[in-house]
């Protein structure tokens, strides 16, 4: 069972004097969400003709009991001003607390302004009639992020079984170490902006650019083990991020034959700028995030192509020396980054892991076009990213060559002996992959760039003497294709991949299911 209340309180005052326009707003808000949840479940049914747990003759195998709740208070206000529909002034204020942060830092404050300046309603701009509208704009502000779940500040309790003697017995343990200093993650973010009309709406052009900086970052981080846990969520992190888009509309043709076009493009970078108090590395699986760098990037070992024959395998670097999976013939060869020393050593090892790829694109883009000739309409759309890419962990399982696997076809080509090396880059087959192959390295990186045609629709609105024939106000017939096609370098189902619920986490492709492409008919009809 849930329960939710919110509460909300707000004030609005407005005032036109003469060329000045005023509008303010001040508020209260306060929300709580509390949420229990009871399960028994049993094993011990003797048929299955009775589905209820009365069925089981009161043997209960499992049972639990869980409640939750947060709540949040906020006190804000804004105010509004523009003189002459010309000159705007917004400024706002909130003041927000959250029972999910430590005794000490529960509150915080999120303030905004921004200022626009619509040039075309100057009369220097009149006698330029080319130009619609030219407007100006410019803001900066905080906001604050509390998604971190309930009790993350709060030192909570474990039950756990210990065997001693040959019994099992329970004793309760603390869970999570306490932070009374945990508060919010803030966003600070300056935008400066333009909108651009000319030739009577023809061309429309919204160009934006924005630095923001996310400070106070919530992160797991490790500590001493001699406290009694490995990790604590603190406030320890910073990122600044930049980057500009771009949204041009145009009205290309506009007589009996209609065509419009939609153009937007987009672009951002991010660097981490502070980790910790010692802003040691963060590994997170096969990512890493270093200050300097952008959060998430690849990290693993390069490959340099497969040892070919004895003399190149004698040249080395070997993997494992003298160990049972040694490298040998027909292996990956990995590169020698670095060594203990900080120099390349001869030997493949944790001092040549390395950061080997970006999880970000270069740039987005997308473009619609709408096209019109008497009843007859056509539309398509298109989305592209470019220069990203993708550590693949489908292709750690396709590309092992091993009997108890199914193997891409470009792994076909093998080395099978050294005077058939085959392509020079494939592997040996082996049932128990050695020298390597199974590390996290360049071998199982994918690409992330691509183009796709989201949409395609076609449709004939009919005549009105038809509707009417039939009784009928409008008879509209279309078909549509939804992701018709997308064009990659990508081995995958989908290019397109998430980050998996953690940021520390992006561009892995754990077998994404593949995008359905569908096909669609269909009447639209108006009475």
């Amino acid at each position: 069972s849930g329960f939710n209340w919110l509460a909300e309180y707000t004030a609005t005052y407005n005032k036109a004097i003469g060329k000045h326009n005023i509008a303010a707003l001040a508020g209260y808000t306060v929300q709580e969400d509390i949420s229990d949840e009871n399960s028994l479940s049993s094993n011990n049914f003797p048929n299955n003709l009775v589905p209820t747990l009365s069925a089981v003759s009161g043997i209960i195998t499992t049972g639990t009991a869980t409640r939750a709740e947060w709540s949040i208070v906020s006190e804000l206000a804004r105010i509004n001003y523009n003189f002459d529909g010309k000159y705007f002034i917004t400024a706002s204020i909130r003041r927000d607390g959250s029972s999910r942060f430590g005794a000490n830092n529960k509150y915080g404050v999120f303030p905004s302004a921004a200022i626009a300046w619509r040039i075309s309603d100057e009369p220097f701009m009149q006698n330029i009639p080319l130009v619609d509208l030219l407007k100006f704009r410019a803001s900066f502000g905080r906001t604050g992020n509390n998604n971190i779940g309930n009790y993350a500040s709060l030192s909570t309790i474990n039950y756990i079984k210990y065997t001693t003697g040959g019994v099992a017995i329970g004793g309760f343990a603390p869970g999570v170490i306490p932070n009374p200093n945990l508060t919010w993650e803030t966003q600070e973010q300056f935008n400066a902006g333009i909108d651009v009309g000319l030739f009577k709406g023809r061309i429309n052009l919204t160009a934006d650019y924005f630095i923001s900086r996310n400070k106070d970052l919530l992160l797991n981080v490790n500590i001493p083990t001699a406290s009694g846990f490995s990790t604590a969520l603190q406030n320890i992190g910073e990122v600044k991020n930049n980057g500009y888009e771009l949204v041009l509309s145009t009205v290309n043709l506009n007589g009996k034959l209609q065509w419009s076009t939609d153009i937007n493009f987009s672009a951002y970078k991010n660097e981490v700028v502070r980790l910790g108090p010692s802003g040691d590395d963060i590994i997170s699986g096969n990512n890493i995030t270093r200050i300097g760098q952008p959060i998430g990037m690849f990290y693993g070992f390069t490959v340099d192509g497969i040892f070919k024959n004895s003399a190149e395998l004698a040249a080395g670097p070997i993997y494992n020396k003298g160990l049972a999976d040694e490298t040998r013939v027909g292996d990956i060869r990995f590169k020698d980054v670095s060594g203990p020393a900080g120099k390349p050593d001869g030997k493949i090892d944790n001092s040549d892991i390395s950061i080997m790829g970006s999880p970000y694109p270069d740039f987005y883009f997308g473009v619609t076009n709408r096209l019109s000739y008497e009843n007859l309409s056509l539309s398509f759309n298109l989305a592209a990213s470019y220069g990203s890419e993708i550590y693949s962990n489908a292709m750690v399982i396709y590309r092992l060559i091993r009997s108890r696997s199914r193997t891409l076809t470009t792994e076909k080509n093998y080395w099978k002996s050294e005077t058939d090396p085959g392509d020079g880059k494939t592997v040996r087959p082996h049932d128990n992959p050695r020298g390597g192959l199974r590390l996290p390295s360049t071998r199982y990186m994918d690409n992330g760039s691509y183009l796709r045609i989201n949409n395609i629709t076609l449709s004939y609105l009919l005549p009105d003497s038809f509707s009417k024939a039939i009784s009928l106000g409008s008879l509209r017939v279309y078909v549509s294709a939804n992701n018709a096609y997308t064009f990659t370098k990508n081995r995958s189902f989908n290019p397109d991949v998430s980050n998996s619920g953690n940021s520390l986490n992006p561009g892995i492709d754990a077998n994404n299911y593949p995008l359905p492409r569908s096909l669609i008919f269909g009447l639209n009809v108006g009475f």
